[in-house]
């Protein structure tokens, strides 16, 4: 290929531009036609050597800077010697800026490149050449200047005449192109509609899109016209509650035009009233939580994070030594492949064999399946029932009546701010002094933020006193609804039981069994557990509970028979007979081939497997495995165990205490010279068997 430096060819590059889509898409848009000028105008210069080396476009771009890709691929080509001369229909197709003007004259000087207009006949090489070059790039950016100022002058004349000034037709509206008016659109204005109101009333964004995405709802569906002419459909997505918020604070839907920083009275129906415009607006910007809540204070007590959802974190407490009862998890697994949980008293954990805690460690399943037990059995219990409804109508009651004084007062408040903010605009509307401008917007914006505080405020009051004014249930109606609570537990999703255990239990304390172990059944251990209930005070007629009027909490002692091992039945013995079988066996997800053998064995078979089949990649035996790459990865490392070692593994693996040696472990140790791994391996042995329950 020849040097185009060297050759005595030019190699020559047209460039063509357009401003708006609306000369895009055509049969013959302006673009082609602007290059097959440019290409005639090559032709007839082809006795100097000049041929199209490239052409470049720019279609629906702006001219008021040369940040255009068509503009940035020419720059490329000049820097790169590709192209000596530019040709365009006219100098405003490349430019319509005197500021980048100076900075783009400099560019092709520095390259040696030359631009010629076709025609304005003008060229670089002469003074006059310039001179005209500066005044059309001077009259061309006049010229965007004017139309831009005389677009926004109509635009704004428009916006007060309450005419939309178009763009993406919002959604809940469609544009009716005889009256060129917004107009309410029949399937999406009830959505609107029902969303503002929803809002108001203090439902979180969040919670509105997934209820909008569960009922197989999605964005409405638009057509564009992109760059290149071709048309594309955008939409159809799920609902977001960023895209909700941008919803909610667009004046559009309460009448309005907005344009600027202005608000002009819209020809187009409101979707929704002013009231409710703003109660929907001041709901989102305030993070307030409501009275009756505020009055409950924190609920959880967990601090850190609980990976395996320990259901009595931070509740239960070693009654012998007074520490609470840490969670923790055992490195072997059960069928599920779950490490089995306990919960153990902080005593044993700083103190080791020190400790004199007869407590020590519980089964976790075993404990929390009491604590649901118990809760289930005195939750149902009629007294029980009769007393919290009839303390909780008194205390309904008594805060409804307060509501009452609370509403008034915040309604006048309200009606204060509003007015004060009226006559801070109407200070602004008839304008004064100029510097006090800024200090009157200030003075707005914390007047509405006020309101916004209060509005918010007064929707919590008025939903905690239809709360308060409901009809209470009666107990026979509450008893039957309790008896299916075992199902209804089963049924809940986990947070939604910690939750319900946090509103109920205040402190769980265990104890060691004043009958003693002797008498309790065989692998089982006797302990006692005292409950302590967020309920009012209570007398349960049979005297299995007693009312302390200080915490105001109620105190229930039961006996119960824990298992020694996870899974096994839970007996409660005191104050009533009550067994809590084990897990169902139906239940427990059968574990596969490749989670039932251990890992040193699966190494070995699928070393044997690559070194029979040398075809066979990683990736395809992690696919006929099951698995994925990694683990394949992982796995084979323990190939590198010395034989002693993997002896010793396997002899565990047939007593059926080897899981607890797992894969990573094991790795680890594989990853260590050979004469540490023997020291290693021994070690986590120790390890195992110190910690073991």
């Amino acid at each position: 290929m020849t040097d185009p430096i060297s050759s005595p060819k030019v190699p020559v590059g047209s460039y063509a531009r357009v401003s708006s889509y609306k000369q895009i898409g055509g049969r013959f848009e302006s673009c082609d036609a602007q290059l097959e000028v440019c290409r005639e105008f090559i032709a007839r210069h082809s006795e100097e050597g000049w041929f199209e080396a490239e052409s470049f476009v720019d279609p629906a771009y702006t001219g008021k800077n040369l940040d255009r890709p068509g503009m940035r691929a020419l720059q490329e080509a000049i820097v790169a010697r590709r192209v000596k001369v530019v040709v365009a229909y006219k100098v405003e197709r490349m430019l319509r800026s005197t500021d980048e003007w100076p900075s783009f004259r400099r560019f092709l000087k520095e390259n040696g490149c030359q631009m010629v207009s076709v025609s304005e006949g003008v060229a670089e090489e002469t003074a006059s050449g310039r001179l005209k070059t500066n005044m059309l790039v001077s009259v061309a950016a006049y010229e965007r200047e004017n139309t831009a100022e005389k677009v926004r002058r109509k635009m704004g004349q428009q916006a007060k005449r309450g005419i939309w000034n178009g763009g993406l037709v919002p959604f809940g509206f469609t544009y009716d192109p005889l009256t060129k008016m917004l107009q309410p659109d029949p399937m999406e204005a009830p959505l609107v509609r029902y969303l503002y109101g929803k809002v108001a009333e203090l439902v979180s964004l969040t919670a509105l899109a997934e209820e909008l995405n569960a009922k197989s709802m999605r964005t409405r569906v638009r057509s564009f016209r992109t760059r290149d002419g071709t048309a594309r459909q955008v939409g159809g997505r799920r609902f977001r509650s960023d895209w909700l918020r941008m919803m909610i604070r667009n004046p559009i839907y309460r009448g309005v035009i907005r344009y600027g920083r202005e608000e002009f009275k819209g020809l187009h129906p409101a979707l929704v009233d002013a009231d409710l415009w703003e109660a929907a607006n001041a709901a989102i910007c305030q993070t307030l939580k409501p009275a009756l809540c505020q009055t409950l204070g924190p609920l959880s007590r967990r601090t850190g994070p609980d990976k395996h959802f320990n259901l009595l974190k931070g509740l239960l407490v070693c009654g012998e030594c007074g520490r609470a009862m840490v969670p923790q998890a055992s490195g072997k697994r059960d069928a599920d492949g779950k490490p089995y949980r306990y919960y153990v008293c902080g005593g044993l954990l700083r103190e080791r064999g020190d400790t004199c805690c007869c407590v020590r460690r519980v089964s976790a399943a075993g404990v929390e399946r009491c604590v649901v037990a118990v809760l289930g059995k005195m939750a149902g219990h009629p007294d029980v029932v009769a007393a919290v409804l009839g303390s909780g109508r008194t205390k309904a009651r008594s805060q409804l009546i307060e509501l009452e004084k609370k509403l008034p007062a915040l309604n006048r408040e309200i009606t204060q701010v509003t007015q004060q903010m009226n006559n801070v605009v109407d200070a602004l509307a008839k304008g004064g002094l100029v510097v006090l401008d800024d200090v009157l917007r200030g003075r707005v914006e914390d007047l509405r933020r006020r309101k916004d505080e209060l509005l918010v405020k007064r929707e919590h009051l008025e939903q905690d006193r239809e709360v308060l004014r409901q009809e209470q249930l009666a107990p026979d109606k509450i008893c039957a609804a309790l008896v299916r609570f075992d199902t209804l537990w089963e049924q809940m999703a986990p947070e939604e039981k910690r939750e319900l255990v946090e509103l109920t239990v205040a402190r769980v304390e265990l104890r060691r069994s004043a009958k003693g172990e002797d008498t309790m059944e065989a692998r089982s251990r006797g302990l006692q557990m005292q409950f302590q209930l967020h309920l009012p005070e209570l007398l349960v007629s049979d005297g299995t509970a007693t009312s302390t009027s200080k915490k105001k909490l109620l105190t229930i002692d039961a006996d119960v028979q824990l298992p020694n091992k996870s899974g096994g039945e839970v007996v409660i013995t005191a104050p009533f007979k009550h067994r809590i079988p084990a897990a169902d066996a139906t239940t427990v997800k059968k574990q596969s081939p490749i989670q039932r053998e251990h890992p040193l064995r699966r190494a070995q078979r699928w070393q044997l497997i690559l070194e029979n089949r040398p075809d066979i990649t990683a990736r395809e035996l992690a696919k006929e495995e099951g698995v994925s790459e990694a683990a394949i990865s992982l796995t084979l490392r323990l190939r590198n165990l010395i034989p002693p070692v993997q002896q010793q593994v396997l002899d565990h693996a047939k007593n059926g205490a080897a899981y607890h040696l797992g894969l990573r472990p094991l790795a680890k140790i594989a990853a260590l010279p050979g004469n540490e791994q023997a020291e290693a391996f021994a070690s986590l042995v120790k390890r195992w068997r110190a910690t073991a329950p």
